[in-house]
Formats: structure tokens, C-alpha cells, sequence
């Protein structure tokens, strides 16, 4: 397989995994605490097949070392009990077994301890019993869980202490399909309105 035809192919692949996922790109704010003093990038996250009963929008930070910071997002549901997270970390490997998940990858091949951005990450466990799904929201390996996270956490400081793990993404993040996609949305809205604007100035 030439460059070309991988290049190809792992666009594919990425398109697919990202198929249920629509990126809004948040604005700077101009604070101490803003996640914008640490990161990138920060995106919410909407899955247009989510299956909980509490609306969830997930954020995810890009550091500018190109890792994804997931997060839950502000919304946090109320009376958490327990936080038990589902995927596991990555085990570590040499530069030659990576170069081998890479090829695999390029090929569409499944690779293992590889996630999908809708892999659940994280199970909120509720008082009433209720479980609430978090996703990886990003196609990639899992660097690191955070360890230290408890239900106080997560409600106190969802943006960036109470984040739910690190991940390498395969490819860019967000996938520049999506990105293309959500300007294309905006612009459109942007018009719409604009258009609707006119009309009712023009209305006697």
C-alpha cells in the first residue's frame, strides 16, 4: 500500500469514528482559572446518539503537545455516589510496537487498548442507581486515567482537575472534516439569520 493510498485510507477510518460527533470550539476567557491558560484548543462535545437520560456535553482540551484532555463538561449530574472507570490505560511499548500499531491502523485493521471516541470512558454512578456514560470523545490510546478523581472533585473543578483522562489522538484532533463541517453549519446559520433580519426591516 503507497502513502497515498494509507493517507487515504486512515482518513477514512478517522471519518468513520467520528461520524456521531459534532465540535464546538469554546471562547477564550479571560481569567486565571480558564482552561485557555492551559490549553490549545477546548471543544464541547455532542454525540448525536447519546443514550443517557441526563444531557451530558463533554469537553475536551488540546494541550499544545497535541494530548487531549477529556473531560465531563460543567454539567455535572447531581447525588454522584461513585466514579468507576471502564477502559483501561495503554500498556507502555517500544518505538517498533507503536510503528506496528500504526501500519495496522493505516491498513483499518483493529488495533488493541485503541479507543473510539464513543468507547465509554467513565460510569457516574447516581444515588437513586442511575448510570450515566462519559466517552473517550476522541479516536486514540489512553496515556493516563486520573487516579485522583472523586465524585467532590468532579463537581468542584470538572474542567481541569476533575478531568477524566489523557489521550494520544491517532491523527489530528478535532478531524478537519468536522471542523470543515461545523463552519460550514455556522456560516449557513449566520446567513439564515442575517436574511430573516432583512425581512422584518423590510415589513411595513
Amino acid at each position: 500500500m503507497g502513502k497515498r493510498s494509507k493517507k487515504r485510507a486512515f482518513g477514512e477510518i478517522t471519518k468513520r469514528e467520528y461520524a456521531s460527533i459534532k465540535f464546538e470550539e469554546r471562547k477564550p476567557i479571560d481569567h486565571p482559572r480558564s482552561p485557555h491558560s492551559f490549553f490549545e484548543t477546548s471543544h464541547d462535545i455532542k454525540f448525536s446518539d447519546s443514550s443517557n437520560s441526563f444531557e451530558m456535553q463533554q469537553v475536551v482540551h488540546k494541550h499544545r503537545n497535541d494530548l487531549c484532555i477529556v473531560t465531563a463538561g460543567e454539567k455535572i449530574p447531581p447525588n454522584v455516589k461513585s466514579i468507576n472507570y471502564v477502559a483501561r490505560e495503554a500498556p507502555a511499548c517500544s518505538a517498533a510496537q507503536k510503528r506496528k500499531r500504526q501500519t495496522k491502523m493505516l491498513q483499518g485493521q483493529k488495533v488493541d487498548d485503541t479507543v473510539s471516541p464513543s468507547t465509554t470512558l467513565v460510569e457516574l454512578e447516581l444515588e437513586s442507581g442511575e448510570k450515566i456514560a462519559l466517552k473517550a470523545c476522541v479516536f486514540g490510546t489512553i496515556i493516563e486515567l486520573n487516579k485522583n478523581l472523586t465524585p467532590e472533585v468532579l463537581k468542584d473543578d470538572p474542567l481541569l482537575d476533575g478531568f477524566l483522562a489523557i489521550i494520544l489522538p491517532s491523527g489530528s484532533f478535532p478531524p478537519r472534516e468536522s471542523l470543515d463541517q461545523a463552519a460550514k453549519e455556522s456560516s449557513h446559520e449566520a446567513h439564515s439569520e442575517a436574511k430573516d433580519n432583512v425581512t422584518v426591516d423590510n415589513e411595513p
